[in-house]
């Protein structure tokens, strides 16, 4: 689901005693332009329990505001159950808000107690609380947008991201990248565009199972990602400085030193790539 597919951009869950914070921080957020649900927006006749449960997964992130009363709301407890659930699935994200400054109580949840926090202090305006759930909206809102282009991008090329790879390994990502793009705008295939990310970055948002066209540049020492692929790969090209694995079309590009790297990223843009191409085009028509 993409960022813009999201009805909402936050869901308020709440015990009823705490209904005046939520309806000023809902007024505040939707001041600034955000859509945010609030059970107080359901109309008469409305199943209640289903425009709910509904409006929570179509929400980019749940604001759960807790407090001592937080203990006996037995609704607000589904609602903190469902938030967690759908932030396994790496789409959502929780926003625990403590109105009295810390937790209330060791009964809330061990899931919430391991997730960053914000804390209402004493006399502290409810209008920063807002901010800092805004700045938490902008990354929910930046990782759609990513997941999004990602999920559209056909080819991945991933790099290590230590001081060596990001000097030597990076560079040459780009320069596959643009032989990639070239040859796409050549055969006006605008799929066949790619994007070029780091393995850190790419194993915390998405993940080797998600995409079958990896390109992964750099030895195991540097780059997880290219042990995994060896792990389901053969040899395509090598020699005693460096190699070309393929399994499936995840493809290992690696050398026992940088410029053996760099052999191995020019054997397969000169001997393979067009092959790669073709086979990635030919499983997307």
């Amino acid at each position: 689901m993409m960022a813009g597919s999201f009805e909402y951009d936050a869901f308020i869950a709440y015990a009823h005693q705490d209904a005046e914070y939520a309806e000023h921080i809902h007024k505040l957020l939707s001041v600034s332009g955000k859509r945010v649900f609030l059970d107080k927006m359901l109309f008469p006749g409305d199943l209640w329990t289903e425009k709910l449960e509904q409006a929570q997964k179509d929400s980019l992130l749940t604001i759960v505001l807790l407090s001592a009363h937080s203990d006996s709301a037995f609704f607000q407890k589904e609602e903190i159950l469902r938030a967690v659930e759908l932030a396994r699935g790496k789409r959502h994200r929780v926003v625990p808000v403590y109105l009295t400054g810390k937790s209330p109580s060791d009964r809330v949840p061990s899931e919430l107690r391991q997730i960053q926090s914000i804390f209402l202090e004493q006399d502290q305006s409810l209008l920063k609380i807002a901010l800092q759930i805004e700045a938490a909206i902008e990354v929910s809102r930046q990782r759609e947008d990513w997941q999004s282009d990602i999920d559209s991008a056909t080819i991945v090329i991933v790099t290590g991201c230590h001081h060596r790879p990001e000097l030597f390994d990076r560079p040459l990502a780009y320069q596959l990248k643009q032989a990639i793009d070239e040859e796409g705008g050549k055969v006006n295939r605008a799929f066949l565009r790619s994007v070029v990310m780091g393995d850190i970055w790419f194993n915390e948002r998405s993940g080797f199972a998600d995409h079958s066209n990896i390109i992964s540049i750099g030895s195991p020492s540097v780059n997880p990602l290219t042990q995994q692929i060896i792990e389901q790969a053969g040899n395509v090209q090598a020699d005693e400085r460096w190699r070309v694995m393929r399994g499936g079309n995840r493809w290992a590009l690696f050398g026992n030193e940088a410029e053996d790297t760099r052999a191995a990223v020019k054997w397969f843009k000169n001997h393979q790539l067009a092959a790669f191409l073709e086979e990635v085009w030919s499983a997307s028509r």
